[in-house]
């Protein structure tokens, strides 16, 4: 019978679901001393025939209760067999009917010079256990410090922009975040930024330098309101200017003929005038 005290064992509770599971399935294969077959396909085979875990995974729970100290897990010198043996102390408590009935062994015991396994010899597990986190690189402020980066996004940023060119960069980032106070603790990569947008602004505004080396910032000047030609119909900003010598504009009268329509005009501005003193 087994004992209620078991609720309490620390190693026990410390086992996964199918571990323990496991753990009380080959409890009733072993002989009166606690021992039974360390082969995880024969523990599978005998113990759990039905479940559709892979022999691998009894491979892994049984070194996982071995490394519990619920059991040992043992290599025979001679013969190389593996072999379970229960945790003396853990077994009295659990099967008291089969301690009382001890028989010749069934399972050789352990002798020194065996090997004890607490790990499976070949786990394919290991190969596939997904490898670690690396530990986050610690990230340093620049500028008055509002932008962070790695050492290795700095080196890196450098490296393909060059070293002026990305302080500039951090300087611009740097402005931005002032002007946008609060604006850098929404952003959870600078180098991010940096690469797709500070980077180009910068390129952008080296684009205005002017030869004293000093940046000639654009000057935003109400535009002009352009004016429609009446012969090419073309927007100008002077379009009286442009009508001067616009191509399709009609050719201008020669003199002849602008010394008549003056001489015309005279006239008729004195036949008006008489016109009106007679009245």
């Amino acid at each position: 019978m087994i004992e209620v005290t078991i609720k309490r064992d620390k190693a026990l509770n410390s086992l996964n679901d199918f571990e323990a599971r496991l753990y009380f399935m080959v409890l009733p294969h072993t002989d009166n001393f606690g021992r039974y077959e360390g082969d995880a396909e024969l523990v599978k085979a005998t113990c759990m025939p039905l479940s559709t875990r892979p022999v691998r995974k009894f491979a892994e729970a049984i070194n996982n209760i071995a490394e519990a100290k619920l059991w040992t897990l043992y290599k025979k010198k001679d013969s190389g067999r593996l072999v379970i043996q229960y945790n003396t102390e853990a077994f009295d408590r659990i099967n008291q009917f089969l301690i009382r009935h001890r028989n010749n062994p069934e399972y050789p015991g352990y002798e020194e010079g065996d090997e004890q396994v607490g790990k499976p010899v070949e786990s394919k597990a290991e190969s596939e256990r997904k490898p670690e986190k690396p530990e986050e690189e610690k990230k340093n402020y620049f500028g008055f410090k509002r932008v962070f980066l790695t050492e290795t996004e700095y080196k890196r940023l450098t490296n393909e922009f060059g070293e002026m060119f990305i302080r500039e960069c951090i300087e611009y980032l740097d402005l931005w975040f002032e002007e946008k106070e609060g604006r850098e603790n929404k952003y959870t990569s600078h180098n991010a930024c940096i690469r797709r947008w500070v980077t180009k602004a910068v390129t952008e505004r080296k684009a205005t330098k002017g030869s004293n080396n000093s940046w000639q910032y654009k000057v935003n000047t109400p535009n002009k309101r352009l004016e429609e030609c009446r012969y090419c119909h073309k927007l100008f900003p002077n379009a009286q200017t442009h009508e001067l010598n616009c191509p399709k504009a009609p050719a201008l009268p020669s003199s002849d003929t602008v010394a008549r329509i003056i001489e015309e005009s005279k006239k008729l501005t004195d036949h008006f005038d008489a016109k009106k003193q007679k009245e």
